[in-house]
């Protein structure tokens, strides 16, 4: 088995590894640092000679706090991060189908390289090359300068215009790792899949892929382009730069620090409802109103842009359990509030969720609406617009309903069931012992399917038709995985009209 390669840039050494080969922090752009700086991605230098891919490459500046269980803080930072890593069955001419893979992280955190992700596995069961790609984060990646400078008028979606350049790379070198270009699914989780729903709206991307997988996320999380701009003022502000030349000058350390003091007085959005702007994101988000994104991706996937892409999306159970540990119980009236952020009428979609859930606390119901609110909705948001859109290509959608025992069917926890790597480091923090092999062999194999074929159904599962709104057909993943028709139709229906 050969691990050496020939990009358009040079040759690459790899190494054998679970069966597989693996090329790791191959660049796929040239250094961001310096005076390339919040400026979209260019290609790399070509080198000389072999390039050692046997370790990964560095993740992209972030904040320490921004790990998680699934992507602890980096050991090792750089603006030389624009890298991904290639996961082949073979270097060959073999022409399988292609996985690029777009971590999480909130668009402030995360890397390629976290052993959740490794493609060995859909390689060894789904001939599949697999791909992982870094792409710059918070400040770094999402900021909007364009006030500023005429050359920054990308400066808001650098980061995915970083998940474009890899993207195009793959379509130029893949066929030198066994892959084929024309068969390419872009998939991601979190932010990743807000990535990918924003690629699938995107008019930049036409011809980059044919299916996209988008789990626990869609395209509802974009930022308005005048309040980009007042992110970007202040971000500057607090760097203390007044130019162009300052800011690209000034230590990362000291980007990074900005970007905290920004996110700390605007406060937290997205899951702590609206923030000192308005905005239920992050500060460091997309900006719609962009080339990238000339509109919120809803509303581009309702225009037809991406109808011809086949989409597998869905959603946990419980994802928000993640982001509340450590949080204290909140009462009816803490509850009243927090919802009050997201609607003008509270107290009728908090009687919707009780009306299905009897017995829950408050806690409980912060829980199943803030979930529906940042990760279930904007999916079935995104089918939707998908049909108004006339899409061609089918919609699937599913639910992962098996609870672990301490955080139920949270954030993530699906990731190593479909990666079928349960035995990864940190996956039983998550899942508790002894996961479920079942789960991720249904996962795992409708997965594989999609990839290869566009169609995630096999015969270890249930009937499971495409999703349209007339019939919303779901597949529910758990130990018996279950056909389901519109589940909790009510609490779905009670967010007509809040956005």
């Amino acid at each position: 088995m050969t691990d050496l390669a020939q990009t358009t840039y040079g040759r690459v050494q790899g190494r054998p590894r679970r069966g597989v080969v693996l090329f790791a922090g191959v660049p796929y752009a040239a250094p961001t640092g310096s005076r390339r700086r919040f400026l979209a991605p260019e290609p790399p230098d070509p080198w000389p000679g072999v390039r050692d891919a046997t370790h990964f490459g560095p993740a992209c500046p972030q904040l320490s706090d921004a790990g998680s269980m699934t992507a602890v803080p980096p050991k090792v930072v750089s603006e030389d991060c624009l890298v991904l890593n290639i996961s082949t069955p073979a270097v060959d001419d073999g022409r399988r189908p292609v996985l690029v893979w777009i971590h999480g992280g909130g668009y402030r955190g995360g890397q390629s390289n976290v052993p959740w992700y490794d493609g060995a596995s859909f390689g060894t069961n789904g001939d599949i090359v697999v791909v992982s790609v870094n792409y710059r984060l918070g400040a770094l990646g999402f900021t909007d300068l364009s006030w500023l400078d005429g050359a920054y008028e990308q400066s808001s979606t650098v980061g995915l215009d970083d998940c474009v350049a890899a993207l195009e790379w793959v379509r130029d070198n893949i066929g030198a790792f066994g892959g084929d270009p024309a068969r390419v699914t872009v998939a991601g989780e979190s932010a990743g899949a807000f990535a990918v729903t924003s690629l699938l709206a995107s008019p930049r991307t036409r011809g980059l892929f044919i299916r996209a997988v988008a789990q626990s996320g869609a395209g509802h999380h974009t930022i308005d382009p005048e309040l980009a701009q007042e992110i970007g003022r202040r971000f500057v502000s607090a760097l203390g730069a007044s130019t162009v030349r300052e800011l690209t000058a000034a230590p990362i350390d000291d980007v990074l620090a900005a970007q905290a003091k920004v996110e700390a007085d605007v406060g937290p959005g997205l899951l702590g409802g609206r923030n000192e702007l308005g905005l239920t994101t992050g500060p460091f988000y997309p900006a719609h109103g962009t080339e990238l994104l000339p509109d919120r991706p809803s509303a581009l996937l309702g225009r037809g842009q991406g109808g011809d892409v086949a989409l597998l999306t869905g959603t946990n159970a419980t994802e928000t359990t993640l982001f509340e540990i450590g949080l204290p119980a909140i009462d009816a009236e803490g509850l009243r509030r927090r919802v009050a952020d997201l609607t003008d009428d509270p107290d009728t979609l908090i009687a919707t969720y009780r009306a299905g859930r009897a017995e829950a606390t408050p806690s409980a119901l912060r829980t199943a609406i803030s979930t529906d609110w940042t990760f279930r909705i904007p999916a079935v948001r995104a089918a939707e617009a998908r049909t108004n859109g006339g899409a061609t290509a089918p919609t699937w959608m599913y639910l992962f309903t098996w609870p672990s025992p301490t955080l139920g069917a949270t954030h993530a926890l699906e990731i190593p069931f479909v990666f079928d790597n349960l035995g990864s480091p940190g996956v039983e923090t998550f899942s508790g012992p002894h996961p479920p092999q079942a789960v991720a062999d249904a996962m795992h194999r409708s997965w594989i399917g999609f990839v290869r074929d566009g169609d995630p159904r096999h015969d270890g599962i249930p009937p499971w038709p495409a999703y349209r709104p007339d019939q919303r057909a779901v597949l529910g993943f758990d130990v018996e995985c279950s056909s389901l028709e519109d589940p909790d139709g009510a609490e779905r229906e009670a967010w007509s009209g809040i956005r």
